[in-house]
């Protein structure tokens, strides 16, 4: 995942991002302005049509749709393409989103990849606002914010899948060497393309391909309760 995966989904999610409940909007850092791509006019209540919940927390569709309807890529040129989300149509849907933009922002390889996600409050609100702004995430720091990612595929009678979970970094913690410890010196989790979200837990199963990192479980806790506040 690190340099791969992350890079292009949100949840990112995204982020995307897959609730501990500190409503750590109601507190930002400092001037941090919230980010949200969200113009108040947005279906925050059921799923939109890209695939996202923001009421419930949950993302439930293509991954490729979870790039383009995302809030965190709103200043994205894809996002909420006029074309509407990807429904299945293969390379039909890569030819013309390329003549369109001329790149593709996920490895063709994934284009039929699910994903789900659910994540807590403190990581991104009902409202669908993110309590960071543009590439600076500290206002995930001591948030008790997280989010998990289930991608998994059925193709040609293949089937993968890979389960991911991260929590939100303490301002006690430090990276090193691409490992997360606690103050204690105990080793959290590794390190994400998300700087202050931390991978504690990753299951995979069959044949998942090369761009994933292995399975993984913290040497600490796999589970949230060690890492609320």
């Amino acid at each position: 995942m690190k340099k791969s995966i992350l890079l292009f989904v949100v949840c990112t999610l995204i982020l995307v991002f897959a609730g501990c409940e500190k409503n750590f909007v109601e507190d930002p850092v400092d001037s941090l302005e919230l980010k949200s791509g969200n113009s108040g006019n947005d279906k925050l209540n059921g799923f939109d049509e890209w695939g996202f919940n923001w009421n419930a927390h949950h993302f439930n569709g293509y991954l490729m749709n979870a790039v383009m309807g995302d809030y965190l890529y709103d200043f994205m040129p894809f996002y909420k393409w006029n074309e509407g989300p990807y429904q299945g149509e293969g390379d039909e849907f890569i030819v013309k989103f390329v003549n369109e933009f001329g790149f593709f922002p996920i490895y063709p390889s994934l284009l039929d990849c699910k994903l789900v996600m659910h994540w807590n409050d403190a990581l991104i609100t009902k409202d669908g606002i993110y309590p960071v702004y543009a590439w600076d995430y500290s206002g995930w720091v001591d948030s008790n914010a997280w989010i998990t990612f289930h991608y998994s595929m059925d193709k040609d009678g293949e089937k993968w899948s890979s389960f991911q979970k991260l929590v939100a970094q303490r301002a006690t913690d430090y990276l090193e060497d691409g490992v997360w410890y606690n103050e204690n010196d105990e080793a959290i989790g590794l390190a994400s393309d998300w700087p202050t979200l931390i991978l504690i837990k990753k299951v995979n199963t069959g044949n998942v391909p090369d761009m994933f990192m292995d399975s993984y479980n913290s040497p600490l806790a796999p589970g949230l309760g060690k890492y609320k506040i």
